[in-house]
């Protein structure tokens, strides 16, 4: 399935692309050009995300949070069994 969409796009790097790209392959290129970027911005959340799990697990700062968790932890295994 493919989908039309609709983007503001600068008038010289449209017109750059018009003529460096040729017109039967354009949808793929555009497609190539999105599929990398979120790749990219997918591969920076998920790091990111780990560096914060990362600082609440070994910060002192986040001590209180930890200890909350593994008394939530406890409770949500006590109700499992």
């Amino acid at each position: 399935m493919t989908t039309r969409v609709l983007f503001s796009i600068n008038d010289e790097i449209m017109d750059l692309f018009r003529a460096v790209v040729p017109t039967r392959e354009r949808s793929k290129a555009i497609e190539k050009f999105m599929r990398e970027e979120v790749e990219r911005r997918s591969a920076a959340r998920q790091q990111r995300i780990e560096q914060l799990a990362t600082m609440v697990e070994t910060n002192p700062e986040f001590a209180e949070i930890r200890a909350l968790s593994v008394d939530v932890n406890a409770v949500a295994g006590e109700a499992v069994q």
